[in-house]
């Protein structure tokens, strides 16, 4: 029987829950190796993070309010794609070496094989700059957050390849790129997780340095509100994540996987970044 994560059973001690093992496997998701996750001692959140989200679980999801401005060719081209995949795809899974075929509706790959994928269809300049880093390898989830921490915000005038940084969380867009390394906390041999933006970050009232944000990822997990709930598959899908700003900056500091219903012991701080290809 699967077990129900959003409602977490906690065992004698404060150690860790029922859903322990499940839950360190989603919060990395496996992007790129064949890791195999062990419990860790103990999930410690950052103070803020756990006084920050403390309040969360009993949130219900709230209906979107701000509508996304306008999108540039190069996010329209990428929602295109990924709304393309999830309208005509007949085979979706998960899996670490990307394999697609369109005319036949396959689309297998984990969540940076996904990036890549898409932004090869979307934004070729930005999908070159991500591999010039890895020597022409395909990037994983932490290469993408450490290329967005070493990226500027104004790509024009200072960096002339496909990438500008999104400082704020607010100010995330659909076609975004939000990528994070994996926290010290969990115990895996993946790198961390990377997913696209699919609409603007709606704040929880009450906590403005929480904020939920709409994603399309490829995992083997689901978030909140996500479309492969149900379904039987793994792959492509869009799902709710919470995303805890910093209070002074507004820069990504922490993430829930379980969006406004992710328990506070699995709010976890770590390097996250958001950039938007422009190129």
């Amino acid at each position: 029987m699967p077990l129900n994560c959003e409602k977490p059973v906690f065992l004698k001690g404060n150690r860790l829950l029922v859903c322990a093992a499940v839950m360190l496997v989603s919060l990395g998701c496996q992007p790129e190796a064949h890791a195999q996750s062990s419990a860790p001692r103990a999930l410690r959140s950052h103070p803020r993070t756990q006084s920050q989200a403390r309040s969360l679980a009993p949130i219900a999801p709230i209906a979107p309010t701000r509508a996304a401005p306008p999108m540039a060719a190069v996010a329209s081209r990428t929602v295109s794609t990924l709304t393309s995949i999830l309208r005509d795809g007949r085979v979706l899974s998960y899996r670490h070496d990307t394999r697609v075929d369109v005319r036949a509706g396959r689309y297998e790959f984990d969540c940076s094989g996904m990036i890549d994928w898409v932004l090869a269809q979307s934004a070729p300049v930005a999908r070159r700059e991500s591999r010039a880093r890895t020597h022409g390898a395909r990037p994983l989830a932490a290469d993408y957050a450490r290329l967005f921490l070493a990226t500027s915000s104004q790509p024009r005038r200072t960096n002339p390849r496909g990438w500008a940084r999104v400082e704020r969380v607010q100010d995330a867009m659909p076609g975004d790129v939000l990528a994070w390394i994996r926290p010290r906390i969990v115990q895996s041999n993946n790198t961390g997780h990377v997913v696209f933006v699919m609409a603007p970050p709606e704040a929880i009232p009450g906590e403005p340095d929480a904020w939920l944000v709409r994603i399309a990822d490829s995992s083997r997990y689901t978030h909140q509100d996500d479309t492969r709930e149900g379904l039987g598959r793994t792959g492509l899908g869009v799902g709710t994540l919470l995303v805890i700003a910093d209070p002074v900056t507004g820069a990504p500091r922490a993430y829930g996987w379980f969006g406004a219903r992710t328990p506070r012991e699995w709010v976890l701080q770590t390097q996250i970044a958001i950039a938007r290809p422009v190129r």
